[in-house]
């Protein structure tokens, strides 16, 4: 394999080293595991981007994503091993462009267990998201024109509610989770 290649190469050992590095930025107490707050500290990127213009212990990720990482994936004492992690990583990095794990979404989304998402539900993840900014000072529509155009991004049956099998099967899932949980996804993608 070409040297080039072998730096994309998601097997490779670059990569590998990189995502190791990651995990042992994020792993302050050294237990090879990490914990909800260790995850309020992930940056995107491999290898991870330490400047990405938000303040340093601020990630681009929603709060309550990442809660609902841990609710959703049952992880031993609530810390993700490095297993656990790189598929962590595998769900989150490939957003905006593609979603290799939609039911990983989906479980996060379903924060109520009725099999559909609603208006709330991304209002819920969301607000964070426009927080982070507008206090960026970036210019967005108001928030419930947002979720609307939101909901526009997934074919559904009924309007303002999504079902499991119309967001995964959907080619927009990807994008809509980014936009969703990930402020720079959000003003990477409206700029």
């Amino acid at each position: 394999m070409m040297a080039e290649e072998q730096t994309r190469n998601w097997f490779g050992v670059t990569i590998a080293t990189q995502l190791r590095d990651k995990f042992d930025i994020l792993d302050r107490n050294g237990a090879s595991t990490l914990d909800f707050q260790s995850m309020l500290r992930y940056k995107k990127g491999i290898p991870m981007v330490v400047d990405d213009g938000l303040p340093k212990e601020v990630s681009p990720l929603s709060t309550l994503f990442l809660e609902r990482v841990f609710e959703t994936n049952h992880y031993p004492k609530a810390e993700m091993d490095y297993p656990a992690f790189v598929d962590f990583v595998v769900a989150i990095e490939f957003l905006p462009a593609s979603c290799p794990r939609p039911n990983f979404f989906w479980r996060i989304f379903d924060i109520f267990g009725e099999g559909r998402i609603t208006p709330l539900v991304v209002h819920s993840f969301f607000k964070e998201t426009y927080a982070k900014l507008k206090s960026a000072e970036v210019e967005v529509a108001a928030i419930e024109i947002i979720i609307q155009e939101l909901f526009d991004l997934i074919p559904s049956k009924e309007p303002l509610i999504i079902t499991h099998d119309e967001f995964v099967s959907a080619k927009q899932c990807g994008l809509f989770s980014a936009l969703v949980v990930d402020c720079l996804a959000f003003y990477t993608y409206e700029n």
